[in-house]
């Protein structure tokens, strides 16, 4: 009889056991579908950061309230995320009573005030001072080693380790923490509220965005050349660059090109170098452009006919990351070997790169 209520007891102990471990968890769903498995140390403003429940010991992550639809925690209590933007978050008091056996997560802080959903919360995230706004006014921007600026929300950070960003374009990029100079909180370049920002068209996202991002850069470029000078003549400009964007700032490609003259009903094919500055990090920038090249007859041979030089200045508008329509006003020489003859023009040239 004894041995039966033993039993008895330990398979009621064995069962509670299973039910608390089952249970000592918090489920953090997300808008999109998919449940995190956590144990949330910590909810700021709109900044949720939590652990992982399988693995306690693993550095923590946070997530944005705004991609929450509720957090189901241990003790059976729902907080919902589906509110108004205004909706006060669960405070960092009852949090600490529900988590005290939990060894809740040690984030390094300084300058902190609750006060205010505006107010700035500064944390140390491995590589510079990460701040922590009002999502709806203000944007991650990630400054990398490279001179590359990628601006949008991050949506998952390992902090010391990695993080990933989605622009505003939809596009996902992940970083290494060692490739990044700094990440901060900036306001986006457009504050409008009006119902055309709210409509998330692409106008609306060109002002939310940066400059271009590093990667391949392909140019195309149509123009028409004004005779300047004495030998100056008329003729069609045609150029197809194939390049490398290495910052916002600065590209360097090499093309080919056409040219055909309209007096003489001749056409040079241009081989050359393409140098390309914009001076903004920005959707919209004035620009700098130098091509040096050597250009060859295509009329009679491909004859060698002299030095090519392009100098151009005009405006980007920037079209998406990768993207851009160009505008341009420059001169072009066209040396004749073997003589000091020039064949001058103005050239008026659009274009687009991507």
């Amino acid at each position: 009889m004894k041995s039966h209520l033993l039993r008895y007891v330990l398979i009621m102990a064995m069962v509670g056991c299973i039910s608390f471990l089952s249970n000592a968890q918090d489920i953090i769903t997300l808008k999109k579908g998919s449940r995190i498995e956590a144990i949330v140390t910590e909810i700021k403003g709109d900044v949720i950061y939590y652990k992982y429940f399988s693995d306690p010991k693993r550095q923590g992550s946070f997530v944005y309230t705004d991609m929450v639809s509720n957090i189901t925690y241990q003790n059976g209590t729902v907080e919902n995320f589906n509110g108004s933007e205004n909706q006060v978050p669960i405070t960092q008091t009852t949090i600490t009573q529900t988590k005290v056996a939990q060894s809740p997560v040690k984030y390094e802080e300084e300058n902190t005030d609750n006060d205010s959903n505006n107010s700035v919360n500064t944390q140390n995230v491995g590589v510079n001072t990460y701040q922590v706004f009002t999502r709806n006014d203000y944007q991650d921007v990630v400054y990398l080693k490279n001179g590359s600026v990628i601006r949008g929300v991050i949506i998952e950070q390992i902090p010391n380790k990695s993080i990933k960003i989605e622009t505003n374009d939809r596009n996902l990029f992940a970083f290494q923490m060692d490739e990044i100079e700094k990440i901060t909180k900036e306001p986006y370049q457009s504050r409008n509220r009006n119902s055309f920002n709210n409509s998330g068209s692409s106008f609306n996202n060109l002002n939310n965005s940066s400059g271009l991002s590093v990667g391949y850069k392909g140019i195309v470029e149509l123009g028409y050349q004004f005779s300047v000078g004495d030998y100056g003549m008329d003729r069609l400009k045609l150029n197809f660059i194939n390049g490398y964007q290495f910052s916002p700032y600065f590209s360097l490609g090499f093309g080919v090109g056409l040219r055909y003259y309209f007096d003489s009903d001749e056409a040079l094919i241009p081989f050359f170098a393409d140098f390309r500055t914009n001076f903004l990090d920005n959707n919209i920038s004035p620009y700098f452009s130098l091509g040096l090249g050597y250009s060859f007859d295509a009329t009679y041979n491909f004859e060698s006919v002299g030095l090519l030089l392009n100098p151009t200045i005009g405006v980007s508008l920037k079209i998406s990351d990768k993207s851009a329509a160009n505008v341009g006003l420059g001169y072009e020489m066209q040396k004749i070997k073997y003589t000091s003859i020039n064949v001058g023009a103005v050239s008026l040239v659009v274009g687009i790169s991507f």
